[in-house]
């Protein structure tokens, strides 16, 4: 069987070729971990994880066995997308038209299903691929969801089916919104899953960021933190404030 070129991107990513004159040296380089489903991380590491520096937010396919989404609920951001209150469901917005001269009326415009040339946007890649699901024709596509709390702070949210897709006629335009669920067993590339974790309102992530002053709540350290559900697993309660802290990996490896 003959590997696709992005399983051989990715196979070739562990190593590192030096040029030594007129010689060749390979050296192994560690493959960055993709984090665990409520770590926060900065964009430059985001990009690491997944090998690409995005342009937009929609990204199908950006590897050869997921694409990437990256999702603002900011009060500034241009997309509506939601959390549902499981925590296991986002309703994501599709993208805009591109920018052009008429940029200050793009907000305005359906979003696009094809190109002016006839090829799919990421809209309509992404619309394919789910009716091709419901209609039982293909697996579920895999995203990885990358949410922004805020300027340069990042949470990796979790691996998310795609499972559904349509068209939804707003006042002024027709978006796209995607159904995404979080999927119940780990990450095929590193197997990192958290069987506690559900995606928090984006509110209550920025309580608890500025009840915790962005530091490990045990420890004060900065440094590779992830929004932890003190919970015991498998409850159906939605999480308050209360039942979440910031914790450190070092304090995490603790946890009993």
């Amino acid at each position: 069987m003959v590997a696709s070129p992005g399983a051989w991107m990715n196979y070739l990513s562990l190593f590192q070729i030096l040029k030594h004159g007129n010689q060749m040296e390979c050296r192994i380089r560690r493959k960055p971990v993709i984090p665990c489903p409520g770590e926060v991380i900065t964009y430059e590491e985001m990009c690491l994880y997944e090998g690409h520096r995005f342009s937009s937010e929609m990204n199908y396919r950006s590897s050869y066995d997921h694409g990437v989404l990256l999702m603002s609920l900011t009060p500034e951001a241009s997309h509506c997308h939601r959390i549902e209150s499981n925590g296991n469901t986002i309703i994501y917005e599709g993208h805009n038209a591109a920018q052009s001269q008429y940029k200050p009326i793009i907000r305005f415009m359906d979003q696009p299903m094809h190109f002016h040339a006839g090829g799919l946007t990421q809209n309509g890649l992404f619309f394919k691929a789910a009716l091709d699901f419901r209609n039982g024709t293909s697996s579920p596509e895999l995203v990885r969801v990358y949410e922004e709390i805020k300027s340069g702070i990042w949470i990796y949210d979790g691996l998310f089916k795609v499972v559904d897709g349509w068209q939804e006629p707003n006042p002024d335009r027709s978006v796209f919104r995607f159904r995404l669920e979080l999927c119940s067993e780990p990450d095929p590339v590193n197997m990192r899953y958290s069987e506690n974790w559900r995606v928090l309102p984006q509110s209550l992530k920025l309580e608890v960021w500025k009840r915790n002053e962005g530091r490990c709540s045990r420890c004060g350290s900065a440094l590779h933190l992830r929004f932890t559900i003190t919970q015991r697993p498998g409850s159906s309660v939605t999480p308050s404030l209360e039942d979440i802290t910031l914790l450190c990996r070092r304090e995490r490896s603790q946890l009993t």
